[in-house]
């Protein structure tokens, strides 16, 4: 299953979580507008990113029986060490499995073993597919945690799977760490 669970990182990050207020209503406010398909929170580490992506996987990832084929579709994705989850391919097989999970699509259709189909070809052509079954005020809402922690290693990261044309009611929510000097 290309899908993690990620139980122990929520109740980690939002057993103690409060206030945020503010910045949840501009996200839903993103989500809702759509003014650019990306939306960045950047912030110096330990300042919540993770625990305010853990927030929104705790209230919107399909869960404990949540309808997930009408309204927003949330996909989430920490990107981490553990597991593997710093990998490219491992990031978009997870992201597709939901996307694919929320519109009750065969997850085989979509995913590959080869990180320059996924990326190039199985990704983007997804994107596009569910954006057109999308009702006007619905949306696809991907969420990327922790860009920064990403194995830059290799030819491919994270960060560059990240399609540079995003349909029509697709959203990305991505964070990632920066230093005093506000710079990665």
């Amino acid at each position: 299953n290309p899908v993690f669970d990620y139980s122990e990182l929520i109740q980690d990050y939002t057993k103690l979580f409060v206030g945020r207020d503010q910045l949840l209503n501009e996200i839903h406010n993103f989500v809702k507008k759509r003014p650019t398909p990306y939306a960045i929170i950047k912030a110096l580490a330990g300042m919540g990113k993770t625990a305010i992506a853990a927030h929104l996987y705790k209230s919107f990832a399909p869960i404990e029986g949540r309808a997930v084929n009408k309204g927003n579709r949330w996909a989430f994705h920490f990107t981490s060490y553990h597991q593997g989850r710093d990998r490219p391919d491992i990031a978009l097989r997870s992201i597709i499995a939901q996307v694919c999970d929320a519109f009750n699509l065969n997850r085989t259709d979509w995913l590959s073993k080869d990180i320059d189909t996924l990326k190039n070809q199985k990704f983007p052509e997804l994107l596009v597919f569910v954006a057109e079954k999308l009702l006007e005020d619905e949306r696809v809402v991907i969420v990327i945690d922790a860009l920064d922690e990403a194995n830059f290693c290799d030819k491919e990261n994270t960060p560059s799977i990240l399609p540079s044309f995003v349909p029509a009611g697709i959203v990305f929510i991505l964070s990632y760490r920066v230093d005093q000097t506000n710079q990665t």
